[in-house]
């Protein structure tokens, strides 16, 4: 039975109806033309749940995507098709396909992707096929690189073309999740408001780019004939997957970051058969996946994070940790909470240095407007720091505050105590820690205050599994 109306909804209870709808209505096996369209729109219908509960903040809110004029966007697809196009720049041999995070570093000298150079790196390089990404705030190129663009366009151009219209059955089927989720809700009709898109254009649309993808990737594969397609995450990548396997390939996805019941990419519970899915899941530590249900079909393999446990000892050498000193990881759906905490933090305790650290979606435009209007008079006490590595700043902080960022385990590794604060719409995080004892849970900043002169050192060592340097003879083999 549905709760009260008027009652709200905890996210356990929002992911519990969920999940039940699914059942009911038998979304995970729904077909569309060959399609398994929920298995497309899963994860941003069940956000715009969350948020229509008041569960769940926008993502990053000074993420703001930037507008080309046509003619820039034709010369970018002009460029991006002659000279960074797989179909035509690619080793002479393919052995694998890489898919990389947007974000770089830096690494001997090389600009790399640290999380998924385990797949490429060395001797790998000259038979990888490494699909670049960039993005707004990362706008750093792999040198050399052919990149995901010309496929993108390609498939998005083709998904145009496609012919992809719902059944008096399927527009049936959308109008009873809207119905199902509304019940539960104190609104009156549940829609997604998603790019401005209902939910009937959003399956459509979804469906109709993965279909495009799918050929241009199968296309692609059919040419470079590679053994295995690795990615650092698979959300969005749907059409990828489906096309290696397809044809037969081994696909494998990196951890980059948590992975909980409240991250639906992940998270399948009661699913017979998941589509779309890596056969190989290549995580840092065991621990990550302790509140989860991971499709029976795929492999999980413990390889460490020597991207993480590099930038700790590195960071280490020449550096102090400083007594009082608190660092606070911002995440943009949690961000007004907890500033809110450390504004009150700091006005019961001045004897601290509070140092913020943005989520590197995040931009520190903002941030004192913020605090200021959160907490009057802090904000010139309050230091934001978007400059420093997350383990430089961990290895001077002696406390790390937050809540369900995966840098807060990074800064726990680095020799942090932790305290995270406690929030309906991240219920299980850090649920394991929390309990042996290795990170105090607080309900705000008065509770901190005094907490925070007591609070135990933590032990990460189920998070971090023994590093293995060659993942390919996991995958490939």
């Amino acid at each position: 039975m549905p709760p009260n109306q008027s009652d709200p909804l905890s996210f356990a209870s929002a992911l519990s109806n969920f999940e039940a709808m699914e059942r009911e209505l038998g979304l995970s096996s729904w077909l569309v033309h060959g399609v398994y369209v929920w298995r497309l729109i899963r994860v941003p219908v069940f956000r715009a749940y969350l948020q229509a509960q008041g569960l769940a903040g926008i993502d990053h809110p000074d993420k703001v995507a930037t507008s080309e004029s046509g003619l820039k966007t034709v010369w970018h697809l002009l460029a991006h098709t002659l000279f960074r196009n797989p179909f035509l720049l690619r080793p002479r041999k393919v052995e694998r396909v890489v898919m990389p995070h947007s974000r770089k570093r830096m690494h001997e000298g090389e600009l790399v992707d640290p999380i998924s150079i385990r797949a490429w790196a060395g001797c790998l390089r000259e038979s990888s096929l490494i699909l670049d990404s960039t993005s707004a705030n990362d706008n750093f190129r792999l040198p050399g690189s052919p990149n995901n663009y010309a496929p993108l366009a390609l498939g998005g151009a083709l998904g145009m073309l496609t012919n992809f219209r719902l059944s008096r059955d399927n527009l049936i089927q959308v109008g009873e999740i809207q119905l199902r989720l509304s019940k539960t809700l104190t609104i009156r009709n549940f829609d997604l408001g998603l790019e401005q898109l209902s939910l009937e254009e959003l399956l459509v649309r979804r469906a109709k780019y993965f279909l495009g993808m799918r050929r241009v990737y199968r296309s692609l594969f059919r040419v470079t004939k590679p053994k295995a397609l690795y990615l650092v995450s698979g959300l969005g990548r749907e059409a990828a997957i489906a096309a290696a396997q397809d044809l037969g390939m081994s696909t494998a996805e990196f951890q980059h970051g948590s992975i909980s019941r409240a991250n639906l990419s992940y998270h399948f519970e009661g699913w017979e058969y998941v589509p779309y899915f890596p056969d190989h899941l290549l995580v840092w530590g065991p621990e990550w996946l302790a509140a989860t249900t991971i499709p029976s079909t795929c492999r999980i393999h413990s390889v460490g994070a020597p991207h993480i446990e590099d930038s700790i000892s590195a960071s280490r050498s020449g550096t102090v940790r400083k007594e009082r000193t608190l660092l606070v990881l911002s995440q943009g759906p949690v961000r007004s909470k907890l500033l809110s905490a450390v504004g009150e933090f700091a006005n019961m305790r001045p004897d601290w240095m509070i140092t913020i650290r943005p989520h590197p979606s995040e931009s520190t435009v903002d941030f004192a407007q913020e605090l200021e209007k959160l907490a009057p008079g802090m904000a010139k006490k309050i230091q934001i720091d978007s400059l420093r590595s997350l383990a430089e700043a961990s290895a001077e902080a002696s406390i790390v505050f937050g809540v369900s960022s995966t840098a807060i385990i990074e800064a726990i590794k680095a020799g942090c105590r932790a305290a995270v604060l406690s929030d309906r719409d991240f219920p299980d995080s850090f649920q394991g820690l929390i309990k042996s004892g290795d990170v105090t849970q607080v309900s705000g900043g008065y509770d901190l205050a005094h907490k925070i002169d007591n609070l135990p050192s933590g032990s990460t060592a189920r998070y971090f599994a023994k590093i293995v340097k060659d993942v390919t003879s996991i995958v490939e083999h």
